[in-house]
């Protein structure tokens, strides 16, 4: 009490010890104990009271009641062990798969075929490119996951509450690693990608994407980490493999170009494009048709006689 009273005196204001009850694990884990117990205690009493006597029907919904909330609240009690036992669980998988292997082998063989063993399992990754390229690829997975997640513990902070997302498996890409990650109340995809610049530095990657997954569910959010540009390689084509190569070259008539050309016969009238049809001309919108009388005469505006103007 002493100590937890002096940390609190220590903080910046009132606000501290607030952030320091809501984040408990203890003082969470008792109110769901009460809560899910005295619910479900009474909901089972009901249900039990139309079967049985009930005062059984009490007791059998207390007992319930304090068995299941208890439950409950173990897992809330327990859960940070249990983040970060998920965090580490790639790791320990590995570790327990190579301690098993090992005192397996080191049971029924001699230290020769050990050595022989251990020489192949790590020799043959390492001289083989594609192995070792996809080694070092499943190495990085491991690797930018716990960056994913230092991201998150020392700079992507919202409110006062911890963010820490739950961060899934990461898998290989020609250009990468890409993980999946749940994120938390109080965090969204602005606030990582406010300092994307952030998160590339401490991946140790050239460039870091993060884009949802789902449209109808914000929380689910992809970091697409590319360490090396894919597109500097020479890739070799499979469609040159498909073209014949016996195919006969064409045949072309070679003629004599005319030399006794006389251009000055050539007239406008002959270079007209024969396709293109000729244009109508533009008429006036101000002049009306001309219409000679019986007599031949074409009587202009005022009534004056315009044939001679014709």
């Amino acid at each position: 009490m002493f100590q937890a009273s002096s940390r609190a005196r220590r903080g910046n204001g009132p606000s501290d010890i607030v952030d320091h009850v809501d984040r408990s694990p203890r003082k969470k884990a008792q109110q769901i104990w009460v809560l899910v117990g005295v619910v479900l205690g009474l909901v089972t009493m009901l249900i039990a009271s139309e079967y049985t006597h009930p005062i059984l029907a009490a007791i059998l919904g207390g007992l319930t009641g304090f068995v299941i909330g208890g439950l409950c609240a173990l897992f809330i009690y327990v859960w940070p062990i249990v983040r970060y036992v998920w965090w580490w669980l790639p790791e320990i998988t590995v570790v327990v798969l190579l301690t098993a292997g090992w005192m397996n082998l080191a049971q029924h063989t001699t230290l020769p075929v050990r050595v022989v063993v251990i020489a192949v399992i790590v020799g043959v990754p390492a001289l083989i490119k594609p192995l070792r390229e996809a080694v070092v690829a499943l190495a990085w997975c491991f690797i930018i996951r716990h960056r994913i997640r230092k991201c998150f513990t020392n700079f992507i902070v919202v409110g006062r509450f911890d963010p820490e997302p739950f961060i899934f498996g990461a898998t290989p890409t020609k250009a990468g690693v890409t993980c999946v990650v749940l994120l938390r109340a109080g965090v969204s995809i602005e606030d990582i990608q406010a300092v994307s610049s952030k998160i590339t530095t401490t991946c140790w990657a050239k460039e870091v994407t993060v884009s949802h997954t789902k449209d109808t569910n914000k929380a689910w959010v992809r970091f697409d980490v590319t360490r090396k540009n894919t597109f500097t390689d020479t890739i070799d084509s499979p469609l040159t493999g498909e073209i014949a190569t016996d195919v006969p070259a064409l045949q072309r008539a070679v003629t004599e170009a005319p030399t006794d050309l006389d251009y000055s016969d050539v007239t406008a009238d002959d270079i007209k494009d024969e396709h293109q049809p000729e244009k109508p001309a533009r008429k006036s919108k101000n002049t009306k048709p001309v219409n000679p009388d019986a007599n031949g005469t074409v009587t202009g505006p005022g009534g004056n006689d315009i044939t001679d103007w014709i």
